[in-house]
């Protein structure tokens, strides 16, 4: 779902900003086509209403510690429930 971001810290993750946050949090240099693929994604389905407050940094956090958790191989299929880090909670 796609929506307007309204948010004025949801501004700085218009465009490449989430990219861009994404890659400094990481820490890693360029990012590889996977993960560039990865935030792409969560870039176009990512909207202010559903995440008011935060900011491209605590969104990248975010991203980077799911991105871990889905490297590591899980039989069945792992769920896993936290509370979000950052924001205006």
């Amino acid at each position: 779902m796609v929506g307007e971001k309204l948010d004025p810290k949801a501004t700085a993750a218009q465009s490449d900003g989430l990219a861009a946050a994404f890659e400094a949090a990481l820490g890693q240099g360029a990012l590889t086509p996977p993960l560039h693929q990865f935030v792409a994604q969560a870039q176009e389905d990512w909207s202010a209403e559903e995440l008011p407050g935060f900011t491209a940094d605590d969104i990248a956090r975010a991203l980077i510690d799911f991105w871990h958790f889905g490297e590591a191989a899980s039989d069945p299929a792992a769920i896993r429930i936290r509370p979000a880090d950052g924001g205006d909670l």
